[in-house]
């Protein structure tokens, strides 16, 4: 029986193409990272093979390549059809298992504050290259508020947050999308405005803070939906750090921060402990992250904990870690002369990372090696800040780019090569 990769490698390879695309982005910049701290608790949780002291290497990319070409791999690029969607920027996406669900944001051009927030969407089949239209989202929230987005089996769950129009105050609300029938359905109310979330069997782990202290000092709050019964549960402890990824590790929950805060609750745990940060996570200032996406993408790569951070210097760079279990720190740095992981522009999965940087996408495994595939005009300011999703393991989605003229968004697919190994 062939996967849906197997049947859209098969049926796309021989129309892979490129398009270009402007760009602009501004820099956000990062406060002092916290003072280390030493997880006691890994030491007996970890049964990962220990990791081995990573040496620095770095890929110089002078020139672009040549079309399709990969540095370190190989890989080529399709261009998606067009969609049946308005033009949009900040919108939301997700991989049922067979198709692409895409929908909300704000339409294209309009200042954040201002501008209306978009509840329609699309399915987009990429074995087909076709779309469909998609229902409105009741549970959308505006784009510059919090929201998290998960996958179980099929059915894709959104919790988001909704501004009140009688007196300026927020609602928390949640919804699932089933693919089968293409509509959502309401859940229950969420007892927090979610920021990230993770799944374990049919619970899925929602960090987030109370509503009513966005405005302020967001007080952090951690709760638990159950699928099959469709109840909330509350009283674990939520992670002090303002989570932006919660990742399965070590049979525990891994909660890491906008800056590369990092937090981790053991198996069996009723509290979090503290964890180095990830070094030099968007290390350029202060800026307030307020509901901003994160600068560092971390992931559970096979057995191994990789996050890549995006360096601002002169020569544009980004760092990929490896966690060490002997010693509880991350190790040296593989050093990559390409943009990191900038906003809406980096995805993952079980066993890869990939980032947009300019000129195309970068990509790397638990090995990280870097790998480099071509897409001259892709840029990692891209001001439509389109979405990066996976589309299983060897197909990543670039949807929502800024092309003038266009009358809709446009997309790339990545076509990647299996790590084998």
């Amino acid at each position: 029986m062939t996967t849906t990769e197997d049947r859209l490698r098969a049926a796309l390879h021989a129309r892979a193409e490129l398009v270009s695309v402007p760009a602009h982005r501004g820099q956000p910049a990062a406060p002092q990272p916290r003072g280390r701290r030493v997880l006691v608790a890994i030491a007996t949780a970890a049964t990962v093979a220990a990791i081995v002291t990573i040496v620095t290497v770095t890929l110089h990319v002078s020139s672009p390549p040549d079309p399709g070409e990969t540095l370190g791999g190989t890989g080529t690029v399709q261009p998606i059809s067009g969609s049946p969607l308005t033009r949009r920027e900040l919108a939301s996406a997700a991989w049922t298992g067979s198709s692409l669900l895409i929908w909300g944001g704000k339409p294209f051009a309009t200042q954040t504050g201002l501008a209306p927030t978009l509840t329609d969407g699309a399915v987009y089949d990429p074995v087909t290259d076709s779309w469909q239209p998609a229902p409105n989202n009741p549970a959308t929230s505006a784009p510059s508020l919090a929201s998290a987005t998960v996958t179980v089996g099929s059915i894709v769950y959104t919790f988001g947050v909704q501004q009140q129009s009688d007196n300026g105050g927020f609602d928390a609300v949640s919804a699932r999308f089933d693919p089968a029938t293409t509509k959502w359905s309401t859940l229950a109310a969420p007892p927090l405005c979610a920021t990230a979330a993770a799944v374990v069997g049919e619970r899925i782990n929602v960090a987030g803070f109370i509503c009513s202290s966005m405005a302020g000092t967001r007080v952090p709050v951690w709760a638990t939906y159950d699928t099959a019964s469709g109840q909330w549960s509350t009283g674990v402890q939520p992670p002090p750090t303002d989570a932006r990824q919660l990742l399965i590790w070590h049979g525990g929950i891994l909660a890491v921060g906008f800056y590369g805060q990092c937090e981790f609750l053991a198996p069996g745990a009723s509290s979090w402990t503290g964890l180095p940060p990830v070094p030099d996570a968007d290390i350029t200032g202060s800026m307030d992250p307020g509901m901003s996406p994160p600068k560092v993408a971390v992931g559970v790569l096979g057995d191994r904990l990789i996050a890549v951070t995006r360096v601002r210097t002169a020569e544009k760079l980004s760092h990929i870690y490896a966690w060490d279990d002997r010693t509880a720190t991350w190790g040296v740095p593989v050093s990559v002369a390409h943009d990191g992981p900038a906003d809406w522009h980096w995805a993952v999965t079980t066993d890869r990372i990939a980032w947009i940087a300019d000129g195309g996408l970068v990509w790397i495994d638990k090995f990280l090696t870097p790998n480099f595939v071509s897409s001259p005009g892709v840029s990692s300011t891209d001001g439509a800040a389109p979405t990066l999703t996976f589309l299983g393991s060897n197909t990543v989605a670039y949807w929502g780019l800024r092309v003038t003229g266009e009358p809709t968004n446009t997309g790339l697919l990545f076509h990647l090569p299996s790590t084998g190994r």
